[in-house]
């Protein structure tokens, strides 16, 4: 059994021009749907961790290259949890291209949809059959546990709220009473499993191997 790697479509939002690309972060945002640009992780399961801003094609290769108009690009930014954004790194090769974003180690995933490169199998985990895909996986370290339990936090969330919307809609007091019960007891779980995720995620070993 697979899994769509996520549920959503990044659109680009913002039809202003800033001089600091920082400025750009709540409209990342709302592109990204609050998400990794790379593992699909949510904002909101490191919080009150940040998201960061990532260059995709890396800062220190578009200034060696003369090409600081890719500093404040919109095109060329990504909504990225700490982690992609460190091992991702200022990874690039080869000529940078005068009309478009692309990066060879990497997939713009504003360009390509990730859901025809990444599957999740039936336990949350990163698969792809494609050989720049499962370059990916290695490079972002896409198989880390962490990646996996957030999966997990995602789709107990999405129980928990389908529940509460049951619950709004049900007449019956004795099946709203159940109802009630289930979903106090996965908010508690959900609880109790976010706060591991946060403590993992931010233990985890996370290191980028060097080039030999």
């Amino acid at each position: 059994m697979t899994n769509k790697f996520r549920k959503h479509t990044i659109k680009r939002s913002c039809d202003k021009k800033f001089k600091d690309y920082h400025s750009y972060k709540e409209y990342l945002k709302i592109d990204f749907r609050n998400r990794c640009a790379y593992c699909n992780m949510h904002d909101t399961w490191i919080m009150p961790l940040p998201f960061q801003i990532d260059h995709f094609i890396p800062r220190v290769k578009f200034e060696d290259a003369k090409r600081n108009d890719l500093d404040n690009d919109y095109r060329n930014l990504m909504y990225s949890c700490p982690v992609c954004n460190r091992l991702k790194s200022d990874a690039f090769d080869g000529e940078i291209p005068k009309d478009k974003i692309s990066n060879p180690y990497f997939y713009n995933p504003v360009d390509i949809d990730y859901n025809t490169i990444f599957t999740r199998d039936e336990k949350g985990r990163i698969q792809s059959e494609d050989e720049l895909g499962k370059d990916m996986i290695k490079r972002l370290q896409l198989y880390r546990p962490t990646k996996q339990m957030a999966w997990f936090l995602d789709e107990l969330k999405q129980v928990y709220d389908e529940i509460e919307k049951r619950m709004q809609l049900e007449e019956n007091s004795e099946k709203r009473r159940k109802l009630e019960c289930a979903h106090n007891k996965i908010g508690n779980v959900l609880f109790r499993r976010q706060g591991f995720f946060v403590h993992s995620f931010m233990t985890e070993k996370t290191t980028r191997k060097k080039k030999t």
